[in-house]
């Protein structure tokens, strides 16, 4: 319950990517480092600003896993070191929306990592949840827009037709 609220508090996605990696990186005992989402362009999403960059071999594995079902364990060179890394896919009604890259050397057990991955689907479900409010605040901006033009639309439309109106009355 503590972590689904922790998930559930902001819709705003910089905001709550930072909190799924707050609690990934307490939960799982390893350091979170990346979470993608993969939409028609995938983009990086960050949450602590200590991240290294991300190099071209670790962006081919998040995008790798995004596209999978399991979770792809590696070795890649970050922060000029030699890490073990996972990659697990965020999957939410049976679509995968994006990936998360932890940094991970300790050996996980097979109970362990199912509760990770659970925890990975949950931080997906949230993620997916602030996808589409921040789609329904574009859409609602984007509404609010052409009302204002209908608006100015039909004050131009009716002051041209008074003007002509009123010298025919006249």
């Amino acid at each position: 319950l503590k972590l689904s609220n922790s998930f559930n508090e902001t819709l705003e996605l910089p905001e709550l990517c930072g909190a799924i990696m707050r609690v990934l990186n307490q939960e799982v005992g390893s350091t979170c480092l990346y979470v993608l989402l993969n939409e028609e362009q995938p983009r990086l999403l960050f949450g602590c600003p200590q991240q290294p960059p991300l190099e071209p071999p670790a962006w081919e594995l998040l995008q790798r896993a995004a596209s999978r079902s399991h979770a792809i364990r590696s070795k890649l060179a970050l922060m000029g070191q030699e890490r073990q890394v996972i990659s697990m896919p965020l999957q939410f009604g049976g679509r995968q929306i994006g990936s998360v890259l932890f940094d991970h050397s300790a050996v996980c057990s097979p109970a362990r990592s199912e509760s990770v991955a659970l925890l990975v689907n949950h931080a997906a479900a949230a993620l997916h949840n602030a996808q589409l409010y921040t789609e329904v605040q574009e859409a609602n901006s984007r509404l609010q827009e052409l009302d204002r033009l209908k608006s100015e639309f039909l004050a131009i439309t009716s002051h041209e037709l008074r003007t002509p109106l009123a010298i025919v009355l006249g």
